[in-house]
């Protein structure tokens, strides 16, 4: 049963990432991302359905649009393939329970937030409103369902993810005389605080700064970027909020264990 439960997931991912890079594309353009049809971005000619399965039609295509052999975008077997992947490791982590849903519904979102940031630098309003909306749900589900849950791990989970940030920001801000961080960044801090609770907001805030440094130096190292270049550090939040919510407990015990804490 779990092995049919986890091989849908899988498919699903994939057909749902197939649809976020429709979003990721077509979203921060204020296209329509209903009509039109799924179509070559090169060369503008409709794809037939058998040209837009998930993943495989990347491969039995070589990588390259089926009219003009332009080569597509390894960006979108990568999406589609994460969003399958994160759908897979949810379910290993929670079973299939409510908390599957809202963790689906996270990974969606979340992935729109990193690829959209990373390409224009910008976390729509929308997706932060979804995440609070999911966040709320489930802080909801937990103090129904769970006698004496504590439920001010969220609400000073909002404020130690909102309040620091928006502190950095401030007087980062000050400092430089530009925008050093991004408000969208500092809600987002709130947003997943909220979600995830205070301790993970610390576990994030380590995984993001050690993710973006080693990524960014590799990308300096590899010329891929100069040195002092501004970079989108929420992709880098996102990723550090997926790790957190699938082995943030894991991760946090082990390093009370570590040191005898607790």
């Amino acid at each position: 049963m779990d092995l049919l439960i986890g091989a849908s997931l899988v498919i699903l991912g994939l057909l749902i990432g197939s649809f976020l890079n429709v979003v990721i594309y077509r979203y921060p353009q204020g296209k329509s991302i209903v009509f039109p049809s799924s179509h070559c971005p090169k060369c503008e000619t409709a794809l037939k359905w058998y040209h837009n399965i998930p993943l495989f039609s990347y491969i039995f295509l070589g990588g390259k649009c089926a009219f003009c052999k332009e080569k597509i975008s390894f960006r979108y077997p990568f999406v589609e393939l994460l969003t399958a992947v994160l759908f897979l490791l949810s379910f290993l982590m929670v079973g299939f329970t409510y908390t599957l849903i809202f963790y689906i519904v996270f990974v969606i979102l979340a992935l729109l937030i990193a690829f959209i940031d990373y390409d224009e630098k910008i976390i729509p309003n929308l997706f932060l409103l979804l995440i609070l909306i999911n966040a709320f749900a489930y802080f909801l589900y937990n103090v129904l369902t769970i006698e004496g849950y504590d439920y001010w791990l969220h609400v000073i989970g909002f404020f130690a993810g909102f309040v620091p940030f928006w502190l950095i920001r401030l007087v980062a801000s000050k400092y430089y005389q530009r925008e050093a961080l991004g408000f969208g960044d500092v809600k987002y801090m709130g947003v997943i605080g909220f979600f995830l609770g205070w301790q993970k907001v610390i576990l994030i805030v380590l995984i993001a700064s050690l993710l973006g440094s080693i990524i960014e130096l590799i990308l300096i190292g590899m010329k891929k970027k100069e040195r002092g270049e501004e970079f989108a550090f929420g992709p880098y939040l996102v990723f550090g909020s997926l790790i957190a919510m699938l082995y943030g407990d894991i991760i946090i015990n082990f390093y009370l264990k570590l040191f005898n804490i607790g």
